[in-house]
């Protein structure tokens, strides 16, 4: 399966989240075990430093659009003890990834906490998971350490406790700052709280602060995204990503513009020329281009190789499988 990003960027290795982790029956016999497919009994290749990507698969509502996978956080129960079983099964695939050929002479250079919505953690859940990853993997000084997130849970005191906790980076989901445009998005925050988040993080001292723009969203007019990328640049956040909205098969926003509920998007000419004048923009102001991502000049350069992945569907069935898979594997790493 092909994505838009693959289609723009075909060099840039793509991260399928529809299959992974598989989605066959569960048995040690006659499957391939996660070190024969990952090559862990294999060293890393020239030592190369890698990263290390965490998801969070829960969201509080489910954004228009959104193709990735995550379950919507149950309301009639205690959501931080769920997140923290969730984490204890996290922990067990930590472990046995640190204990293969590949990751053991290795140094990590970058984490990677996204989602989902990893920001969903609470405090001292990210410093036992930050605390956990380092204590398992080799890292340096250096180590970038990003958490992704929504507006809504980056307040002050929030963002003072995990920078403590060694978050360096943040990735805000900002989408836009203009209501109607996050309303189009059924996003999960208002545009006081995008604003406040990005104010908030500068303030707390993060180290880079990344923030995710969309444009082309249905109903969206040119004028309101001229809007939200003045505003943003007036905060001068050390990144900013612009991302063309897109509509995928089977979404809520498909389903709303075929019925007539929501407006449908601008042509791919519009798109583009919306986007060249971003670049102008961002460009003028200092701005270089990293694959649809911009950087200020001087800000840190974010370590693009992951190469190991953690993550659950199902945490507490996978929690009872994990030991299984361990054990059906030579290296101990089993079928994460």
């Amino acid at each position: 399966m092909h994505t838009p990003n693959q289609a723009l960027y075909p060099t840039v290795p793509l991260v399928n989240n529809f299959v992974y982790p598989p989605l066959g029956p569960v048995s040690s016999v006659g499957s391939i075990a996660m070190e024969e497919i990952a090559e862990l009994a294999r060293p890393e290749p020239n030592g190369a430093p890698f990263a290390i990507y965490v998801s969070i698969p829960y969201c509080r509502v489910q954004c228009s659009s959104c193709h990735m996978f995550k379950r919507l956080l149950p309301t009639r129960q205690d959501q931080e003890i769920l997140l923290g079983e969730y984490l204890d099964c996290i922990f067990q695939q930590i472990e046995a990834y640190a204990s293969t050929t590949r990751f053991s002479g290795v140094r990590c250079g970058a984490i990677y906490l996204g989602g989902g919505t990893a920001s969903l953690l609470t405090p001292d859940q990210i410093k036992l998971l930050v605390r956990h990853l380092t204590g398992s993997f080799a890292s340096g000084p250096d180590l970038e350490v990003t958490l992704e997130g929504n507006p809504s849970e980056f307040s002050c005191e929030y963002l003072d406790k995990v920078r403590t906790h060694g978050v360096n980076r943040l990735s805000i989901g900002y989408q836009s700052a203009i209501e109607s445009t996050l309303k189009a998005l059924n996003s999960p925050h208002r545009a006081s709280q995008a604003l406040a988040s990005v104010k908030n993080a500068l303030a707390a001292g993060v180290q880079t602060v990344n923030v995710d723009l969309l444009f082309n969203v249905p109903g969206q007019t040119e004028e309101q995204w001229h809007q939200d990328l003045y505003t943003l640049l007036d905060l001068a956040p050390q990144g900013i990503s612009p991302g063309d909205y897109v509509v995928f098969p089977g979404t809520a926003a498909e389903s709303l513009i075929s019925t007539g509920r929501l407006t449908k998007q601008h042509d791919a000419d519009t798109a583009h020329r919306w986007y060249q004048w971003s670049q102008e923009r961002l460009t003028e102001r200092g701005y270089e281009e990293l694959v649809r991502r911009f950087r200020s000049a001087g800000s840190p350069l974010q370590l693009r190789r992951p190469v190991l992945q953690a993550e659950l569907r199902n945490h507490r069935a996978w929690s009872r499988r994990l030991q299984l898979y361990r054990k059906a594997s030579v290296s101990g790493a089993g079928r994460p």
